[in-house]
């Protein structure tokens, strides 16, 4: 994330420093790289709040089915504690 917000920074200043340059050709290839460049951090930011949703939502439904199945809950822990522990002690 740091270093995204270091690139649009210096990206920042390339765009207000070719903004007083003559150069329109300059101009437009910067402009063009600073709205790219901000459109994938955009993405990048949205994909990382969506992600955290998702995550939020699946425990809010687990906690949930647990909480109102509760023999389910116990009956699915046991069965994952037997799974596990014949995966251990086979040779």
């Amino acid at each position: 994330m740091q270093d995204e917000i270091t690139n649009i920074a210096s990206t920042l200043e390339k765009v207000l420093d070719a903004w007083d340059s003559d150069a329109k050709e300059e101009r437009d290839s910067i402009k063009h790289h600073a709205t790219r460049l901000l459109s994938e951090t955009r993405a990048r930011l949205n994909g990382h709040n969506r992600l955290q949703q998702a995550t939020r939502d699946a425990a809010h439904h687990t906690d949930e089915w647990v909480h109102n199945k509760p023999w389910h809950s116990i009956g699915l822990g046991a069965a994952a504690g037997v799974i596990v522990g014949a995966l251990l002690t086979r040779k």
